[in-house]
């Protein structure tokens, strides 16, 4: 079962201006449900058809993938079709989860399709807390509203980076400024198109020449999508962020990206970043980027991340802010 839901979270970019603004996560719940099977049945304790069951049991339940549920802000949320493979995914010995907590979760997202998207239900949330791992029976996509053309023309511009600070230790409030470490001291942003979606590409650059070379490379890039060989030592932008929605604030767009860490002890390290940013009256621009990271279990000594919203209890371990001035136009 896949649930689309608003990508206000996980963003993953490609290339120099390339991203998606669709972020999918495949929250594993082990399967066990089916009308035969009690609610206190644990599900390590299921039979392969018991399983089977249950896993029919929910098909019938949700709703057509057909159907899409229209939320605030222009979200979207739709149920997909449940998977063979994630009815049989193996289950950690550790879950001590029962058929009727996988019944609660799922008529909590049926429910309300849409403020499950907003926040992953309690009861859903109940499988981590029984040692079970979030990531084998339904699935969640977001799907926030896309940008368009019209919507990043007034931003486009060349800047100049004014302020920048980062806070490694709490999300409350802006950190020290760490303006000092910045070598490239002024940055574009691009109104660019991926595959014919319209994408908003910021980077940064040393002088105006620079910037300029980086423009056009942006605009071919969006033009004439392809794979270009970089030559050894060449250097990239020191700032490279891609925005791939509209945020709830008038004139705010919506980025950000993820992160898979190494395996370590059977335990995964992924972060999310969701960047906003915002254009004032005078022409200058303000991006506040908060990061949150937790660990999961591997699956199958792997380690992957589709995307979608942090869990409730991740801690927001980051917070940066940069702000630019702006200079003229492109």
């Amino acid at each position: 079962m896949t649930l689309s839901r608003p990508s206000s979270r996980t963003l993953k970019p490609l290339g120099i201006g390339i991203g998606s603004g669709l972020a999918g996560a495949w929250l594993l719940v082990a399967l066990g449900c089916g009308g035969h099977v009690g609610d206190e049945t644990r599900l390590t304790a299921l039979s392969s058809d018991e399983r089977d069951d249950l896993c029919d049991e929910i098909r019938d339940r949700v709703p057509s993938a057909d159907e899409a549920f229209t939320c605030d802000a222009g979200y979207t949320v739709r149920f997909g079709e449940l998977g063979a493979s994630m009815c049989g995914g193996p289950l950690a010995e550790t879950c001590t989860a029962r058929v009727g907590d996988v019944r609660a979760c799922i008529d909590a997202l049926v429910a309300d399709p849409c403020s499950a998207a907003a926040a992953w239900p309690s009861a859903c949330t109940a499988f981590e807390a029984a040692g079970c791992s979030a990531s084998s029976i339904v699935g969640l996509n977001e799907q926030c509203p896309a940008l368009a053309p019209s919507d990043v023309t007034p931003l486009e511009g060349l800047y100049e980076l004014v302020s920048h600070t980062r806070n490694d230790a709490s999300c409350e409030a802006e950190g020290t400024s760490v303006l000092g470490e910045d070598t490239q001291g002024l940055f574009v942003l691009v109104n660019a198109q991926v595959l014919g979606t319209p994408v908003a590409a910021l980077q940064s650059c040393t002088d105006r020449d620079d910037c300029q070379r980086l423009v056009a490379a942006i605009r071919e890039a969006s033009s004439n999508p392809a794979i270009a060989a970089v030559e050894p030592g060449t250097r990239g932008p020191e700032r490279s962020d891609l925005f791939t929605c509209t945020a709830e604030s008038p004139a705010s767009l919506l980025g950000g990206g993820y992160t898979v860490g190494s395996l370590r002890e059977g335990e995964c390290a992924l972060s999310t970043t969701e960047l906003v940013l915002a254009r004032a009256a005078d022409g200058s621009v303000r991006a506040e980027g908060r990061t949150f990271a937790w660990t999961t279990p591997a699956q199958q000594d792997e380690c992957s991340y589709g995307g979608g919203r942090p869990p409730a209890n991740a801690p927001c371990a980051t917070l940066e802010v940069y702000a630019g001035r702006f200079i003229s136009a492109l």
